[in-house]
């Protein structure tokens, strides 16, 4: 079990939001529920494995334990799950009829569904493992205030005790809730990056000896040389591309501000390339501010339809002829879903 992935080196930096981003396939749920069994076994810590949505929960809880059991991480136990409960038993080989006791060891439940523990004690758990936690276009989608949902029920879990977290992901796209609200980025020239004073690591990595493994399989062989390989295999991620990202140049007039998911964007123009630039920067006395959506409408903003507001309508005819830039890939993917409904 050597190429999947260790965390020795992920909780070596004692963070209390741990993000590990791979390629599909290299053993993040397994490793990390095998470090938290690790640690109940030594400590007496319960964990927490947790999805999004009750249906994830379902179906994914019920086999977490399989490869575990198959590979006999941990001769002579038997770990299973029972509802939404997780136990441990040692196993009995010399023919008695008297069991051990089988012994509560965490917990599985859905973020959405996560307000309704509030009175819930969790004072034995000592890590959250947040499985699957980046998304790409589907049926599922993130919460409404996603990450303020997490931190509700990070303290109900924690109630001021440290309580550590594994957020789990694929290389899907860099755009997401969280990198957004803890304004975080990758890692550059290093696999780990460390952020809010080292309470925060990124660790985006690819095991090189996994990759060649994967590759020299038959479905390896199969998807060689496609965008998929690039993102199931190489760890790069799939819904992210440079095109049309470039740093605002030249001298830039602030057109006006769109407020997106409670955040402000300035729209820019270059009075240099005549480029139309959408950026984190903003002029904060540019009373013309946009909301495009009801929640995020205020006394401060004019609401109007992305498709027919005349302050944004110029953003979008720029677009199809190709003259807006992104600032970043966050700025970028946060407006295509808007100016792909306007288009």
């Amino acid at each position: 079990m050597s190429n999947w992935y260790n965390y020795d080196k992920l909780l070596g930096y004692n963070a209390t939001f741990n993000f590990a981003i791979t390629g599909r396939g290299q053993g993040k749920t397994f490793g990390g529920i095998v470090a938290c069994v690790r640690d109940f076994l030594k400590n007496g810590n319960e964990f927490i494995y947790l999805r999004r949505y009750k249906t994830e929960i379902s179906s994914s809880s019920k086999t977490l334990f399989d490869a575990i059991n198959l590979n006999k991480v941990f001769p002579g136990y038997t770990l299973w799950c029972e509802g939404s409960k997780f136990f441990i038993q040692k196993n009995v080989d010399d023919g008695s009829d008297q069991k051990p006791e089988k012994q509560l060891m965490g917990y599985a439940t859905a973020l959405s569904t996560a307000n309704i523990l509030k009175s819930t004690n969790f004072a034995k758990v000592r890590t959250i493992v947040f499985d699957e936690f980046l998304l790409g276009p589907g049926v599922f989608h993130y919460l409404p205030n996603e990450v303020e949902a997490f931190l509700d029920f990070y303290e109900t879990v924690a109630r001021k005790r440290d309580v550590r977290v594994l957020f789990l992901g694929n290389a899907i796209t860099q755009s997401n809730p969280y990198f957004t609200y803890f304004r975080l980025t990758l890692p550059y020239n290093s696999d780990f990056k460390t952020f809010k004073n080292g309470l925060i690591v990124v660790n985006y990595t690819s095991n090189k000896d996994f990759v060649k493994e994967k590759k020299a399989t038959k479905f390896g062989q199969l998807i060689a040389g496609t965008h998929y390989s690039d993102y199931a295999v190489d760890n790069e991620w799939l819904n992210d591309d440079e095109a049309f990202i470039e740093k605002k140049v030249g001298y830039c007039k602030n057109i006006s501000t769109v407020k997106v998911n409670g955040k402000m964007y300035g729209v820019w123009r270059s009075t240099e390339n005549k480029r139309y630039y959408i950026s984190e920067d903003y002029d904060p006395c540019n009373i013309c501010i946009i909301s495009l959506d009801k929640a995020d409408h205020d006394e401060e903003t004019i609401l109007m339809n992305a498709r027919n507001n005349p302050f944004f309508k110029f953003v979008i005819e720029n677009f199809r002829v190709g003259n807006v830039r992104f600032e970043n890939m966050n700025v970028k993917n946060q407006f295509l879903t808007i100016i792909n409904k306007a288009l």
